[in-house]
């Protein structure tokens, strides 16, 4: 039996249907019950550890056992006295280890040979385990699942690596690209390889976490034709990509439930998936995309529950005019609100500290817009280095004056269904002007027909979705919609027109006007759309949208303008998406471009709305 969403909890923003739903809670600390959780039950205050570049630990190479000991414990109480109650460790920069494996060689950051051990034989993960869970901190072991080799290290030869190396005793899973070298995504036995790194992690140490970095694909001009060619099996390229990291995160997720379904998986993904100006459903932002450049198809990643939670670097500035703090926040808000995947929210505390500009008493402000969400359930800094200072102590301030609340008794999500019928398109009894028709759009149960007017609906998507076109006759349209077992919704749509005796007012010098839609317009594939403009009695008047160009014809042909005497009239016409565009996709087609020629005078004119049409397999709800 299929499950669908209860109308109780439905409302329509731009005619796609959101759901709100009160959060779940996830106790991030579960893995570990006597690690305490301060301020907010479950909630999240973690710092990465970097280890790539010696940013964090080790600081620098050939560092004595007791050295590095001494490092850690600095890094785990500046954390404790912070009120932190994770570390990120990254365990694995560059497919080389900062733990006992036997699969990867020793990374060349402890002593600066790759698959040299430490000195006296010292495990730093083991270490951090160990001393974490002393002082009440989780581990989460942070890696990066295809990065070989950075590109400072200037080695695109697997022969210049470790004896041993996955990609040394394996060069048919490598490519060199951009001065380094990267496991190719497109393989199922690199896949495979990650799979098994977790498991041996998961194995051999009491982690509470594996943790994903921002690095998937390198670039959208990675030279993997000849891996596509072989496993491709039809796809497009980019979503081939994409498929492929989807994937590696569905089989990391399959390995870290099995060994151990206490142990959290997630990924702090770089924060824009797409603009709005690419995808409808992208945030109003103007940044590097991760689902265009990285093939990271971070939506789907929650919407799907590929991960546990998952931690977007909104690494900017409240104002900042390309990617604002309080615009990419709410994005993610909307889109892991109602879902079983926890928000943490990255922040960049190091633009603080190095004094960039707009940066001053940031993070501060960002700690509190968080802890005034209702989905947001914690944040991670970067780095542990820029912990240490004014800034950071004024994290610790803001955590020690945080009141906690009591420990809530977690309720169970309940199941929901979308079990009425409903016409949200439009809301409510409405009058148009001179209108042919009118596009109605809702949804109900998808297995049950709908009829209008006892004529069957049938343009649905699977999950229910209508829209419907239908004339409208002078005055007053009745139409209404029934469904079995559902009560029926009536709307009253009233097409009014100037009266035949009232003069056709004049225009001051050609134009075209009131062109629609005047807001977005949402059809499923093969409906009509309506085109409408004002413009001089005679005057030639086409539209152009999606490439295709479309005559209107004037609405009173026997209306006529002189030079000395210019009569409005209305101008109509129609427009059918196309049907064979991707089925799962909701696309922008754009905003109708009208073009008026009179005379010797051409005008043109942007439609307010666009016109976003709807795949019969499109998933509407975020």
């Amino acid at each position: 039996m299929k499950k669908y969403l209860a109308p109780s909890v439905l409302i329509f923003c731009l005619v796609v249907l959101v759901i709100a739903i009160a959060p779940n809670v996830n106790i991030a600390g579960q893995t570990n019950p006597a690690i305490p959780t301060p301020g907010r039950a479950g909630e999240m205050r973690g710092v990465w550890v970097a280890a790539a570049y010696n940013l964090d630990f080790p600081s620098r190479r050939n560092m004595s056992a007791a050295d590095m000991r001494r490092e850690i414990d600095t890094i785990l109480a500046r954390a404790h006295t912070l009120g932190m109650n994770a570390v990120f460790v990254q365990v694995r920069p560059a497919s080389d280890a900062l733990y006992r494996s036997e699969i990867f060689p020793w990374s060349i950051q402890i002593t600066g040979t790759q698959g040299q051990a430490p000195p006296e034989g010292f495990d730093p993960l083991a270490y951090w385990v160990e001393r974490a869970h002393a002082l009440g901190i989780e581990v989460h072991a942070w890696l990066n699942p295809y990065r070989i080799t950075h590109r400072s290290q200037n080695i695109t030869n697997v022969n210049q690596l470790a004896q041993g190396h996955p990609a040394r005793e394996n060069p048919s899973w490598v490519i060199a690209y951009n001065n380094a070298l990267f496991f190719n995504p497109g393989l199922p036995e690199v896949r495979q390889l990650i799979a098994d790194g977790v498991a041996e992690i998961m194995h051999n140490y009491n982690i509470d976490g594996i943790h994903l970095d921002d690095y998937f694909y390198p670039s959208r001009n990675f030279p993997d034709q000849a891996t596509f060619t072989t496993h491709g099996g039809g796809m497009d390229l980019h979503d081939w990509r994409r498929e492929n990291v989807n994937e590696m995160l569905r089989m990391v997720q399959s390995t870290v439930r099995e060994i151990n379904p206490d142990v959290r998986f997630g990924v702090s993904p770089t924060a824009i998936w797409q603009n709005i100006t690419t995808d409808p459903r992208g945030s109003n932002t103007r940044g590097m995309e991760s689902y265009h450049q990285l093939y990271a198809d971070t939506r789907r990643w929650v919407i799907d529950g590929l991960v546990d939670y998952i931690a977007p670097q909104i690494y900017w500035y409240a104002g900042y005019e390309r990617a604002d703090y309080e615009t990419v926040l709410r994005w993610w808000e909307d889109l892991t609100a109602g879902t079983d995947v926890d928000l943490y929210i990255g922040l960049a505390i190091y633009r603080e500290v190095l004094g960039r500009a707009n940066w001053d008493g940031e993070i501060n402000r960002q700690l509190q817009r968080n802890a005034e969400s209702d989905e947001v359930r914690g944040s991670i800094f970067f780095r542990a280095a820029h912990m240490v200072g004014p800034v950071g102590d004024g994290v610790g301030r803001f955590f020690e004056r945080y009141i906690p609340e009591p420990t809530p008794t977690p309720t169970p999500v309940p199941v929901l269904y979308v079990e009425e019928l409903m016409v949200v398109q439009p809301s409510r009894d409405m009058t148009v002007t001179d209108a042919a028709g009118f596009n109605f759009f809702g949804s109900g149960l998808p297995d049950i027909p709908i009829y209008i007017n006892g004529q069957l609906v049938t343009n649905r998507t699977g999950e229910g979705f209508f829209s419907i076109f239908m004339p409208l006759e002078r005055g007053q349209n009745t139409f209404t919609f029934t469904q079995e077992g559902q009560s029926s919704i009536t709307r009253v749509v009233t097409n009014s027109a100037p009266a035949a005796a009232t003069p056709a007012p004049p225009m001051a010098a050609p134009a075209i006007t009131n062109v629609s839609p005047a807001v977005d317009e949402w059809v499923i594939a093969g409906s009509p759309v309506q085109l409408r403009a004002t413009a001089p009695a005679g005057a030639t008047v086409t539209v152009t949208i999606a490439g295709e160009t479309i005559t209107l014809t004037q609405a009173n042909p026997d209306l006529t303008s002189t030079a000395n005497n210019l009569v409005a009239a209305n101008f109509t016409g129609s427009f059918t998406p196309n049907a064979s565009a991707p089925s799962n996709e909701v696309t922008s087609i754009g905003r109708p471009v009208y073009t008026m020629t009179w005379n010797t005078t051409t005008a043109t004119a942007t439609a307010p709305g666009s016109v976003v049409q709807i795949g019969p397999d499109a998933r509407l709800y975020a």
